[in-house]
Order: C-alpha cells, then sequence, then structure tokens
C-alpha cells in the first residue's frame, strides 16, 4: 500500500476510532446505572435454559456474595442439593425459588438438609432455583417428576413476589422466561423456547465490558423481544395445574407460605389442597429478606411438626 493510500485510510479509521472511543466514555458517565450489568447468581452459577430460561450449572462449584459470602455447589442433575439416592421407600421433593436455593446460607444451614436428618425413612430432594416464578416452577415439576418419584410435593410459595413476577416474561434486568396466560378456565403456555437474554449475550461477547455494544443489544432487544407484562394474574390456574398434575402422578401438594397469603390459602382450600405458613422473624435485613440459619430452623421444625402431626400419610410410615 502507497504512503497515499495508508493515509486517505487513516484519515477515515482514525476519526471513526476516536469517535467510538468518546462515544464509550460518554456512555460510562451518561448511562452508567443504565448500562451496568451487575454480576448475580444467574450469570455467575446459572445457565441459559430455551424451556425455563435459566438453570444452574450442573456439577458447578463457587462462592457467592449476597450480604454475605457463601459456597454453591451444584450436583449433577443441576440443583444445590447432595447426590440424589433413590433408596428409601418414601420421598419429598422441594419446590421454590431462592427460599428454598437457600441465598445467603450455607448448603448444609438449609431447611431441607435439617430435614434430611430428621426424617431417616424419607428422601429429601431440593429442587429451589433462585429466581423462579410459580410457572418456571411448574415446569420443572413437569420435567423433573418422573426422575425422583416424590410422594409428596412441597412448594414454597414467595408470597413477596411470585404473583408480580407470574406476569411477567423479563426479570432482573434482562433474562428471559416462559410465562402462563390464561385462556379461560385454563392456561396456556407463552414464551417457549425463552429468548436467550441480553445478560447472556453479553457475558459470552469477548466485547462484554463495552457499553457501546451493551447498548446496540438493549436496542435490538427492545427491538425484536417484546417485554410482556399481563393483565390477568395465571396464579391461582397455575396452582390450580401444578395440583392437577401432582394428583395424576399419584402423589400429593403441600404448599408453604413464605408470608401469609390469605387470598391464595382461600382457594387452596376448595381445590383440597394442603398448606402452612412459614412467615418468621428470622431474617436478614439485606438481600431480599431471606432466611437466616434460625428461619432455616424454624421452616425445618414447623414442617416437620405439620407433617408428623397433620392429616398426611407421612406419620403412618415414620
Amino acid at each position: 500500500m502507497s504512503a497515499k493510500s495508508l493515509g486517505n485510510v487513516l484519515l477515515i479509521v482514525v476519526p471513526i476510532v476516536i469517535c467510538l472511543l468518546v462515544s464509550e466514555v460518554m456512555l460510562r458517565v451518561l448511562m452508567k446505572e443504565e448500562l451496568s450489568l451487575p454480576a448475580d447468581e444467574r450469570e455467575l452459577l446459572y445457565q441459559y435454559d430455551k424451556t425455563k430460561g435459566w438453570v444452574p450449572r450442573k456439577s458447578s462449584k463457587g462462592d457467592y456474595q449476597g450480604s454475605i459470602s457463601i459456597r454453591v455447589s451444584h450436583n449433577t442433575q443441576g440443583f444445590r442439593d447432595a447426590e440424589p439416592l433413590f433408596e428409601k421407600a418414601n420421598r419429598i421433593m422441594f419446590l421454590g425459588d431462592s427460599f428454598v436455593w437457600g441465598y445467603d446460607v450455607e448448603q448444609e444451614e438449609r431447611f431441607s438438609d435439617l430435614l434430611r436428618s430428621s426424617l431417616i425413612e424419607w428422601d429429601v430432594y431440593n429442587l429451589g432455583v433462585s429466581g423462579y416464578g410459580s410457572d418456571q416452577e411448574l415446569i420443572l415439576l413437569k420435567e423433573e417428576f418422573d426422575t425422583y418419584k416424590p410422594d409428596l410435593v412441597f412448594l414454597v410459595y414467595c408470597t413477596s413476589n411470585d404473583k408480580l413476577y407470574n406476569l411477567m416474561n423479563l426479570r432482573y434486568g434482562g433474562y428471559y422466561k416462559p410465562y402462563y396466560q390464561l385462556n379461560g378456565n385454563s392456561i396456556e403456555l407463552k414464551g417457549n423456547p425463552v429468548p436467550k437474554g441480553i445478560r447472556y449475550f453479553i457475558n459470552e461477547s469477548v466485547l462484554k465490558r463495552s457499553f457501546l455494544i451493551r447498548l446496540a443489544m438493549k436496542s435490538y432487544y427492545a427491538t425484536y423481544h417484546s417485554k410482556v407484562k399481563q393483565k390477568e394474574d395465571p396464579t391461582f390456574e397455575i396452582m390450580k395445574e401444578m395440583n392437577q398434575y401432582v394428583q395424576s402422578k399419584g402423589s400429593t401438594l403441600v404448599v408453604g407460605f413464605q408470608k401469609k397469603y390469605p387470598l391464595m390459602e382461600s382457594f387452596l382450600e376448595k381445590e383440597g389442597v394442603e398448606f402452612i405458613n412459614l412467615e418468621n422473624k428470622h431474617v436478614y435485613r439485606l438481600a431480599g429478606q431471606h432466611w437466616n440459619p434460625e428461619g432455616h430452623i424454624y421452616v425445618a421444625r414447623t414442617i416437620e411438626e405439620y407433617l408428623l402431626n397433620d392429616r398426611l400419610f407421612l406419620s403412618e410410615n415414620n
């Protein structure tokens, strides 16, 4: 290339590079909050899933910093739990979000691990996934039931946010999820396959630190992947379908409420679904008010007393 040609190229390239650099700096100053993507458990410990939005990485280990630092280990099935054993005749499956997954507590401090020690004649399985709503939990239940074949499915319902999140297809600033839409007296699954959200796309890019790339991707997703917030709440029908599915498998559904929810309690009572209140004062003040170790002890004791003393079949087998 001649010196003249090189000069012409530089006359074009250099201003473009300078413009990009200036734009990058300006975005970092003016849109720092909008384009910052602080790492969370879905980015650090989870991976994209086309049916549920995100799932924990199988056989993964790491540390996670919430209001405290905790060790996280996911088993070969992709759950924060011991490797599943199918040795005992009686089996309990726990479903739920970060309260079940164990946000801000070590694995051995969670209520499910405490119950595994006390209900010695039962296999206890923890299938909690941080951030899930009732819709994702229903999908997970259908995918995993035949693997675990539980006699009892215990759903921890997060009264603080499950109803809200069941209306949406987008969570945590860039993670898409499936959702159920009311269709008369039934529900219809929408948003499947789930789009691979901006958080995953950016995290996998070699230019993930660039605010220009982040802005471009936000514009792309705003154009081609619509954000949904439903007006009609499908939660009651989701719970009804979950109960019907569990019953069709010859199992029993019990719902534990993170906080009291009288309207849902009345609905479940009409549907013949057992429920208990797990609300307690043992929570952290930070990071979403999750149960601390004392809270998990309280929850384990409450669940154990209910199962052994109430109307269910567990007391007959223990």
